[in-house]
């Protein structure tokens, strides 16, 4: 366990690694590789993608976006399983002595990352033993909010390790003195609530200790609204009085993330609770991110200079992907300044390492942008990709320039499969943000919030038909593209955006429901 010592007893750590060998000799090679292939199809056949109807052209081949999807989930299956760490850095995929970074946890993005995939891909199972790092993270990081900030509850920082380490590591501060990592974590295990999971044995304790500490350090800004200090923006520093400073207070992404955690905690916990009563105060006071004069998303609290205009990291987006907060329906104008803040970073070059192109896919899809999407795509799988399609990060200070990094990996298997189906509106949306190059396939096992599954068909980049398995009962919404479909016992919803229908109806729990189109608008 990480609060305990090292084992020092070497025969009984002979003995088990003897007695395991042993075992293994016991079975035939035959044996041992029928359970190997039978362990792992039963992974990696819940979930497929066939772009096979989708021809390539001179500039892109669609069957190397399938490849990724596949070999992303393969990585996953392989290096994530119940009783295992978490993945790191580079998986179990490291060669090196002292790799890069130390092959820990970096836990302002990249960590996150490699379990984007986990839920919509049908590997919920292998989100355990991230779900496993936060809960103990969170036991650990209690006496860090006590000792740095005097605060209740518990935070970490940007770099965690296997002996689940919290606080700040000494270094510059625009990284190391960032103290919403935990609340960043938390989102799993709500995220593995969201798509069915019904025990909320491990979420509960790391939404109240993250819910807390974010209490304790909330403060009231000039105008009222109440804001999250000290505050960093993971990595990034801006232009004050002609120098870097990294330090303010309620950056957006501290303050979405705050929203998130008080948002997830006080819908879980009794009415009366009340901690979740404080919960729901702070939220009525709670500062949002603010849209600046020229109509973007501001990463602090005023348009300061950026020191990196094309900074890797797209912490200020957090809202749009991987939270949820905004969306084209809700928040058609926060939705819009994503739109221009992200404008303003491509222009400017983000987007060079593997993760941080794959969160641009990942917000391509959200933002219904399809051709940034198909360029997001190609740019992974033309620069940032090894031959074995192990994802890099380019740094100067390596041998050879670049670090393989897997979490561009994961976070490309998550931006692909929302290309396709999203969930996260109160509605499961199919195609929206489907590719230039993606003119037909299929995408099967694709889980969404509330237990739901999808199976896909599209042809000409018409939906051919699609089946809905319901998970939990109760009121289902389906946003599709414009067009007349026939789902038994569904009626028209209002709402729909531009260019997409909704319908609804009232879903049995197993129940497969099939939708196709009947004509085309």
């Amino acid at each position: 366990g990480h609060d305990q010592r090292p084992s020092a007893d070497l025969p009984a750590l002979i003995a088990e690694a003897t007695s395991r060998v042993a075992l293994a000799l016991g079975k035939s090679t035959a044996d041992l590789r029928r359970r190997h292939h039978d362990d792992f199809r039963a992974l990696f056949d819940r979930a497929d993608l066939d772009l096979t109807p989708s021809a390539p052209t001179a500039a892109v081949d669609p069957a190397r976006a399938e490849l990724l999807f596949h070999f992303g989930r393969y990585l996953l299956i392989s290096g994530s399983r119940l009783g295992t760490q978490a993945t790191n850095l580079q998986g179990i995929w490291n060669i090196d002595v002292r790799p890069s970074w130390s092959a820990n946890y970096t836990i302002n993005i990249n960590t996150q990352m490699n379990y984007w995939p986990a839920e919509p891909a049908g590997l919920a199972d292998l989100h355990q033993p991230m779900l496993t790092l936060v809960s103990e993270l969170a036991e650990a990081g209690a006496a860090t909010a006590r000792r740095y900030y005097d605060a209740a509850g518990a935070t970490a920082h940007h770099n965690a390790d296997i002996w689940r380490f919290t606080a700040p590591v000494p270094g510059r501060t625009q990284w190391s003195n960032w103290p919403s990592g935990l609340a960043w974590l938390a989102a799993h295990p709500a995220q593995h609530l969201a798509y069915g999971a019904t025990d909320t044995r491990v979420a509960m304790p790391v939404l109240a200790a993250a819910a807390r500490f974010a209490l304790d350090m909330l403060v009231e800004d000039a105008g009222g609204r109440m804001v999250m200090s000290p505050s960093t923006s993971p990595e990034h520093s801006f232009i004050v009085d002609g120098a870097p400073v990294a330090v303010t207070a309620g950056t957006a992404m501290d303050q979405e993330l705050v929203h998130e955690v008080l948002t997830n905690f006080a819908a879980l916990a009794t009415p009366g609770d009340p901690l979740a009563v404080r919960a729901r105060d702070a939220l009525a006071r709670l500062r949002l991110p603010i849209i600046g004069a020229d109509g973007a998303l501001l990463e602090w609290d005023d348009a300061k200079t950026p020191d990196e205009l094309g900074h890797r990291h797209l912490s200020h987006l957090y809202g749009l992907y991987p939270g949820t907060r905004i969306t084209e329906a809700g928040t058609p104008e926060a939705f819009e300044a994503v739109r221009l803040a992200l404008r303003s970073r491509l222009d400017n070059g983000t987007g060079y390492t593997g993760w941080s192109q794959a969160w641009v896919l990942c917000l391509a899809a959200r933002l219904r942008d399809a051709d940034l999407a198909e360029r997001s795509i190609i740019g992974m799988l033309d620069q940032l990709a090894s031959r074995s399609l192990l994802v890099l990060h380019p740094h100067t200070d390596w041998p050879g320039g670049n670090v393989f990094q897997i979490d561009g990996n994961f976070g490309s298997v998550a931006g692909l499969i929302e290309l396709v189906v999203q969930s996260h509106e109160g509605a499961i949306a199919l195609l929206k943000t489907l590719p230039p190059s993606w003119t037909g396939g299929t995408l099967t096992g694709i889980r969404c919030r509330g237990g739901h599954s999808v199976d896909i068909t599209w042809s000409n980049k018409v939906l051919q038909q699609a089946t809905v398995t319901a998970g939990i009962p109760g009121p289902l919404v389906l946003d599709l593209p414009a067009g007349a479909y026939s789902v038994p016992g569904a009626t028209p919803i209002a709402g729909a955006l531009p260019g997409r229908t909704r319908l609804g109806w009232p879903a049995v729990a197993g129940t497969r429901y099939t939708v196709r189109q009947t004509s085309a608008m």
